[in-house]
């Protein structure tokens, strides 16, 4: 288990952060599935899902994707402390079970890393704006 990653970042391009030891949430056909010891990249190109040995397993292009946040504080398959990260895209959402020791700490990175790239979540109105007459 690692803490929120610091961001690297180049001076005029947003913060690319890394998350080792994610558990990617996937359907299969005995019902619910696990793949364990994935990487998830938030790069200036996209979300990138990497196995161990660096491959990619899901490239999403920043233009794909259309939501990105934080749900859930969760716990990891060896006990640990995690949070559910969602990842929807045009096609579909990706969930992942992201190990961190401050699942607060890692909600506001994927925020801000969302508001960024134009991924945060709507907020709901719950008043109308009146027009001046």
């Amino acid at each position: 288990m690692s803490d929120v990653p610091s961001p690297q970042a180049g001076e005029h391009e947003p913060a690319s952060y890394r998350f080792d030891g994610v558990v990617l949430l996937t359907e299969g056909e005995a019902g619910q599935v696990a793949v364990p010891d994935l990487s998830l990249v938030l790069g200036a190109a996209g979300v990138d899902v990497l196995r161990a040995d660096g491959s990619r397993v899901v490239p999403m292009p920043w233009q794909a994707v259309t939501r990105m946040a934080g749900t859930d504080p969760t716990t990891t398959p060896d006990g640990s402390r995690g949070l559910v990260v969602e990842v929807a895209t045009t096609e579909r959402t990706h969930r992942f079970v992201v190990p961190t020791p401050d699942p607060d700490g890692l909600r506001a990175v994927l925020a801000e890393a969302a508001v960024v790239r134009g991924k945060a979540p709507r907020k709901r109105r719950l008043f109308r704006r009146r027009s001046r007459h």
